[in-house]
Parts: structure tokens; sequence; C-alpha cells
């Protein structure tokens, strides 16, 4: 098979076996938008200029979504609150040295922050409930694997961990993550900065019936969800 062609299953039973209750209506993907706020002589927080050419000072980059979790990919509704993860002026994303791996409790609170995570050492879930209980509205991972992963659980281990409405997790992958990075570490050495991220709104063509989402049918191999697979059902 040549790279780039769509493949159709035509089988509906491995749609049913492939859906739980924590990834209904959840799409794979979000827009992502990492950027570096720098603050002026004057105290005035804006939006750093491009420095370097090898490193941008704001970057869209794809996201993978956890199935589980605060939904990022879900269309915000008037009647219910913001999902922390979806403040339009962006959230700051920060890292903890002496836990990179998010596996063990923090010894600060992180509150309003993202944690920049890398991937190993214990479950993704365990890595969100820690940020939970230390503030944080949620997890950013980078992977170890040049392709996405879409985190998921046992329905017994998430009822364990209680209510992650109000927390996310965003997955991306190592070259993505090798980008971000290097943001953090130049706004780190350079003392007068942060690095943000701000989710970007649903794309039109992802929305129908009345700005409603579309249900999409994903087929998962292996944990990694086939993009250009079609499931006829």
């Amino acid at each position: 098979m040549s790279r780039g062609q769509v493949v159709y299953v035509n089988d509906s039973t491995i749609f049913l076996r492939s859906r739980t209750k924590v990834d209904v209506g959840r799409d794979p993907l979000v827009e992502v938008r990492f950027f570096l706020d720098v603050v002026d002589e004057t105290h005035q927080t804006c939006q750093a200029q491009p420095g370097s050419p090898d490193l941008p000072s704001e970057v869209l980059i794809h996201g993978h979504t956890g199935l589980f979790g605060g939904d990022l990919s879900a269309v915000p509704q008037p009647n219910q609150p913001l999902l922390r993860f979806r403040d339009p002026e962006g959230v700051r994303v920060t890292r903890d040295e002496n836990n990179l791996q998010g596996c063990l409790p923090y010894g600060e609170s992180y509150e309003g922050a993202a944690v920049l995570l890398n991937r190993g050492e214990c479950t993704f879930l365990q890595k969100l409930v820690m940020a939970q209980a230390a503030g944080a509205i949620g997890v950013v991972v980078i992977s170890d694997e040049n392709l996405g992963i879409n985190p998921s659980a046992e329905e017994e281990e998430l009822l364990a961990a209680g209510d992650l409405s109000d927390v996310a997790i965003l997955v991306l992958t190592a070259p993505d993550g090798n980008i971000i990075t290097e943001m953090m570490d130049s706004d780190k050495i350079d003392g007068s900065g942060q690095l943000r991220m701000a989710l970007q709104r649903p794309l039109e063509e992802d929305r129908g019936n009345g700005g409603k989402e579309k249900t999409k049918h994903i087929l998962y191999l292996n944990g990694h969800p086939l993009l250009n697979t079609h499931l006829l059902v």
C-alpha cells in the first residue's frame, strides 16, 4: 500500500469494541498555540518578538487529547463552566525539575498552570492525578515517539482516581515536544518571561448540525489512532 491512501474498513464490530464510556465524541487532535510572553522595562506583559530563526517565539502544534479528564475537543457551551485549560488568554506552562515525569507528589503548588512532563515511569492517569493535587489545570506530556498517543485508562482506575473533569491531558510527539522544551529553556535562561499555551477554536469543518461537533469514528491499533481510516458503520 502506498503512502497517502485512505483505507475504508466496513466492519461495525471493530467500532463497537473500540468505543468506551470515556472516549465517546472526543476528537483525537486539537490545535494549540504555544508562545513566549516577556516583560518589558515598564513591567508590561507583551508577546515576545521573534528572536533566533531557529527558535520561534510562537508555534501552532497539533496536540493529542486524552480519553479521560476534561474534553479539550468539546465546543464550549454558554451555560457550562469553561475548562481552565481553555482560558482564551492562554495558560502558563511550567516544569518541575525534580519531578520531570510527574509521577511523584509535587513539593509546591502549580495553581492555574499546565505542567510540562516527560513520558515514562508511571501511567498518564497518575501524571494527571498528581498534577491535579498540586492545583494544576492539567499536564502536557512529551512522548518519546514520533507518533501521536491518545491516553486511555481502565474504568476501575478512573473510578479510583475521582473527579477529573476540571483537568486535562495533552500529549505532544517527540519532535513537537523538543520545540516546546527549547522554547521553555530559552525563556528560563532569559528570565524575563514565561511560556504560555492557548487552545485554538475548533475548525468550522469539524463542526456541524448547528454548531455541534460531528461524531468521529476513530480506529486505534496498539494505542495509536489511524487518522486516515474511515469506519463504515
